[in-house]
């Protein structure tokens, strides 16, 4: 009632043209998960009068497809604004967009936006820059300096800085490097970071500066499968059908296979349907599983166009 009521009053300071009413009225209905034309309207009325954060709202939306067609220009052009407006995460994600470009011009001006936001104090635009310094695309290779701007981001306390830091130091030779990285990780795992479960993980299982231990890794793919982390329950399951770990079980394998689908894992869902069709670990649905395995490979993932091919899908 009380939200009605504080919904009626923005509404009525917007229409007496009022901006920060609009802003506030499109970001209250936003965060109740509202993803309607209304709130595109609000946004756009606010970002007109100057207010940055429907700018970068606006241009979220645009980039997202949230409630509108998918407009990657128009998402540029409100994030841009809202970047020249010292909004330092809009120029990080302003750098994510020259990078899907895949030119070296893109690559150079996303190092350029990456530096700018971390300067400004977004970390993870200093672990998007960190990880460009690293690879050289956009500008020259310095592992030294990505490698500061990693310890930085994780010193502060950002998940993705210290897992791409472990990632970094796992790479190394040096023993103390490698130790510190699953340390990192381990850390990271603790603290319900699914990705870092999932890293250490592949540690466990490949033997990445430890000894392999199947059975490690399996506990720790579930750690992370359990906080949401669908390639996670992807890798566990394969290991639940090949044994490595854990005791085979087809039915175990396909409870994850679909719980990875669930999270929108394509793979995840290349494998139920495969299974599904077959009878493997379930009841046979045929129709259904070639279903699932049309729409994950539509959907870009090479398992399922691989194992539809056992139905005589075409790619």
């Amino acid at each position: 009632k009380n939200q009605k009521r504080a919904d009626e009053l923005l509404e009525r300071g917007c229409r007496l043209e009022d901006p920060a009413g609009c802003e506030r009225l499109a970001m209250s209905v936003a965060e109740r998960g509202v993803r309607s034309q209304r709130v595109i309207e609000l946004f756009r009325t606010a970002c007109t009068s100057n207010m940055m954060t429907s700018c970068h709202q606006l241009g979220r939306l645009y980039r997202d497809g949230n409630g509108m067609i998918n407009d990657l220009a128009k998402a540029t052009e409100l994030l841009t604004k809202a970047c020249d407006a010292n909004r330092s995460v809009a120029c990080t994600e302003l750098g994510e967009i020259q990078l899907i470009k895949r030119s070296s011009a893109s690559a150079a001006a996303a190092a350029r936006l990456f530096d700018r936001a971390c300067e400004a104090g977004d970390l993870q635009g200093c672990v998007l820059l960190a990880k460009q310094l690293a690879s050289g695309r956009g500008l020259a290779r310095d592992a030294k300096r990505s490698q500061q701007l990693l310890e930085r981001a994780c010193d502060a306390g950002l998940d993705l800085g210290c897992r791409v830091l472990a990632n970094t130091l796992i790479k190394q030779v040096a023993p103390r490097a490698k130790q510190r990285a699953v340390e990192l990780l381990t850390a990271g795992c603790h603290r319900g970071d699914s990705f870092a479960c999932n890293d250490l993980a592949l540690v466990r299982y490949y033997g990445r500066g430890q000894e392999r231990d199947f059975g490690q890794a399996a506990r720790l793919y579930d750690r992370a499968c359990q906080l949401g982390h669908g390639g996670a329950c992807v890798a566990l399951g394969r290991l639940y059908q090949l044994g490595h770990g854990v005791a085979k079980d087809a039915a175990s394998a396909y409870r994850l296979m679909q719980q990875a689908c669930d999270f929108g894992s394509r793979d995840g869902c290349g494998y139920a349907g495969f299974m599904l069709a077959r009878g493997v670990g379930t009841r046979a649905k045929r129709r259904k599983g070639l279903r699932m395995l049309r729409k994950a490979c539509r959907a870009g993932s090479a398992v399922a166009c691989e194992k539809g091919e056992f139905f005589g899908i075409a790619r």
